[in-house]
């Protein structure tokens, strides 16, 4: 088949490399004059900053994307295991390491907190459970479809469904599990990989522990968009024609079905059409009084954030690759975020923060 793919995000590049080795045409379409979508970069003032995701996990879907087009992810991509998924900083000066190692683990929370690891070790046991009965239904299948419902993962997952956590929030069955609220503050912050508020969202969401500190932290050598840059390479050289600077204005629908897309002034048609932009986008301004633009329109929006790329020509030992700064009133910031929808008024004073192994 003719296959077009919209947007050379991560997604975008993915579908495109494996469409070609089931031996299609393909072709991606870009708006912008840079691959990765989210997964960008910026060179300035002598500087490389990565944009967007910050944090590796599950290389292996990494690995077998690779696989698929035969290739050895190791030839293109050279990434390593974190010791330190994160450092946390607390306003009361406190500090903490989520370490990889179990032993340095419960080293840490010994040492700075009043956190007993048992509860701890128990939580990242849970959250690997819930993620073994919940992946295989909610992220790697469509979910929605009828025929979901006849897989043995859901069927599975249903015997179970208890285990999921529905009816609790995060920061309900954090509370409940840690006796020191800096670590239900450490767990409360995984909603925010989704954008969501852990004092609204179903502690099924506990899960997503599991992937920086059960299944590791990783971060490639050359930084995040090198990983846009692997894949951009294997497709290429196996034959996805990438159109840049080449925004898809419309996709024309007859019936109820895609039967092509209008870039300017022209019109090219394909036998499958994937799109890898936002859903809001693809409704809003592509697909033009389709029924899903209303729908979408209703539906509460995911928090983004505001970005700085700070430039400094010294480094910080006492940081390590990955750090969070605590607010004193978490429940607050997200309330302004959620409800008020507005920037957290809180004031960040660094000079409480201690930083390990620094005297400034």
């Amino acid at each position: 088949m003719k296959i077009a793919v919209i947007g050379a995000g991560i997604s975008g590049l993915a579908a495109a490399l494996r469409m070609i080795m089931q031996g299609h045409d393909v072709t991606v379409y870009e708006k912008n004059d840079r691959l990765g979508g989210k997964l960008s970069e910026i060179h300035t003032g002598g500087y490389r900053f990565d944009t967007g995701p910050s944090l590796f996990t599950l290389p292996q879907l990494a690995e077998e994307l690779f696989n698929t087009a035969g290739k050895d992810i190791k030839d293109y991509l050279f990434y390593r295991l974190l010791p330190v998924s994160c450092r946390y900083f607390y306003p009361d000066g406190s500090c903490f390491d989520f370490y990889q190692d179990k032993e340095q683990l419960a080293g840490e929370l010994e040492r700075e907190t009043q956190q007993p690891v048992a509860a701890v070790l128990k939580r990242l046991e849970q959250s690997k459970e819930v993620y073994k009965l919940s992946a295989p239904v909610f992220l790697f299948r469509p979910f929605g479809k009828l025929s979901a419902f006849r897989t043995p993962a859901y069927q599975q997952m249903g015997r179970k469904l208890y285990k999921l956590d529905f009816f609790r929030t995060m920061h309900q069955a954090n509370r409940k599990d840690f006796s020191d609220p800096k670590i239900v503050q450490v767990f409360d912050r995984y909603a925010t990989y989704n954008g969501s508020d852990p004092y609204r969202a179903p502690a099924t969401l506990n899960m997503i522990a599991h992937l920086g500190n059960n299944m590791g932290a990783w971060f490639p050598e050359k930084g995040m968009y090198s990983i846009v840059e692997a894949i951009y390479h294997v497709a290429t050289t196996k034959g996805v024609e990438f159109r840049m600077h080449t925004p898809v204005d419309e996709l024309i629908r007859e019936n109820d079905r895609i039967t092509g897309l209008r870039t300017g002034d022209e019109t090219h048609v394909y036998d499958l059409y994937i799109s890898g932009i936002d859903v809001s986008t693809l409704a809003n301004n592509l697909l033009k009084d389709h029924p899903l633009k209303g729908r979408l329109s209703r539906s509460e929006k995911s928090s983004s954030a505001i970005i700085f790329y700070w430039g400094m020509n010294r480094a910080f030992p006492s940081l390590e690759l990955h750090n969070i700064f605590f607010s004193p009133d978490y429940k607050a910031e997200f309330n302004a975020i959620f409800q008020t929808k507005e920037v957290p008024g809180q004031s960040y004073n660094l000079s409480l923060y201690q930083f390990k192994g620094s005297t400034e």
